[in-house]
């Protein structure tokens, strides 16, 4: 079945006009949708990074005493004066802000994974009890850090994984995640909102 041609010119026109309006907002739509995921991913990259950096910067700040955690032996496990490394990480790990509670289900609050280079954990509030991504975790023991995505129980999840380094030494891992669920949910409703809501708008006003 063969649709029937404009007669007109000035059908022709408007069919034509229309098209290229439609092409045009297409184009910006993709574009739209493009430049939003890279600027949200870009964010929650930073994110991750920091967090886990602030993790794994903390040896290099504390003085040579103290006893478990990132520093290894050197001094008894004081948990007073200047160099006390279990409270000072202890605190390092809880974020601060409104109680527990009231953040549980926020990605940015999701533990982060640490371990030593013996492959023993350090002191602090609870996080998992396996690495989030373990190649990623065995990387940064050998001083490699890196993002990368990991398909967990609960959805696709963005990780981070840096190492700790104490006097130029590799002491251990960090690895901090992000759900990308929410995300990922909230970039198919923009996708659905721009391909359903602002192209019919903009070629009904065109």
């Amino acid at each position: 079945m063969r649709l029937p041609r404009p007669r007109t010119v000035r059908t022709k026109l408007t069919l034509t006009t229309v098209g290229v309006i439609a092409a045009v907002l297409l184009l910006l739509c993709v574009i739209t949708d493009f430049a939003a995921r890279q600027m949200l991913t870009a964010s929650i990259d930073d994110d991750l990074q920091n967090r886990a950096e602030d993790i794994a910067r903390f040896p290099a700040r504390r003085g040579p005493e103290g006893g478990r955690g990132f520093g290894g032996p050197g001094g008894p496990d004081d948990r007073g004066g200047p160099n006390r490394r279990v409270d000072n990480f202890v605190e390092l790990r809880r974020p601060s802000g409104p109680p527990p509670g009231s953040r549980r289900r926020d990605p940015a609050f999701t533990p982060p994974y640490i371990v030593m280079l013996d492959g023993t954990r350090p002191p602090g509030p609870p996080g998992p009890e396996t690495a989030y991504d373990p190649a990623g975790v065995k990387q940064a023991l050998q001083g490699t850090q890196g993002f990368g995505y990991v398909q967990r129980t609960d959805g696709l999840t963005r990780i981070y994984t840096t190492p700790v380094f104490k006097n130029g030494k590799v002491e251990g891992a960090v690895q901090t995640a992000y759900p990308m669920e929410d995300v990922i949910r909230s970039f198919d409703n923009l996708r659905f909102i721009l391909l359903t809501v602002v192209m019919p708008v903009g070629v009904a006003l065109a």
